[in-house]
């Protein structure tokens, strides 16, 4: 009897044993589960995290890109306007000179128009004066 209640009291302590280390295997494993899947959602949010920076980063850069494209576009613009300017104001200084020289080649040829008759009467005179010393002569 004495062996039974061994036998009994060692299959008891066995059980107890065996149903111990299930309950801490089941704990150890619900703790591992349990960090497992909090340290996946800490790595997915920072993972989140970074993928949303680099984002934000792609759009500044896309933008800061945009705007230099505006920028260079509008100094081309600007470079072009200021060279038609300046083409622009060397062909009105070049239209004027040639406007001044028009004016002056007229105001010539008024002076000489008016002169032509003078001319043409003095040169009338000397010939009849030729005509008369001829006569004379």
């Amino acid at each position: 009897q004495k062996i039974k209640s061994l036998e009994q009291e060692h299959t008891q302590k066995v059980s107890e044993v065996k149903k111990q280390h299930s309950d801490e295997i089941h704990k150890v494993k619900d703790d591992a589960e349990k960090h497992f899947t909090l340290s996946l959602k800490n790595i997915t949010e920072s993972a989140e995290r970074t993928l949303q920076q680099v984002k934000k980063n792609h759009d500044y850069l896309v933008e800061s890109i945009q705007q230099d494209i505006q920028v260079k576009h509008a100094a081309e613009v600007k470079l072009m306007s200021c060279q038609h300017q300046e083409v622009k104001l060397t062909l009105e200084r070049k239209l004027s000179s040639a406007e001044k020289a028009k004016d002056a080649l007229e105001n010539e040829i008024s002076l000489m128009s008016h002169k032509i008759p003078s001319l043409e009467d003095s040169n009338k005179a000397m010939v009849s004066e030729l005509g008369d010393k001829n006569m004379e002569i």
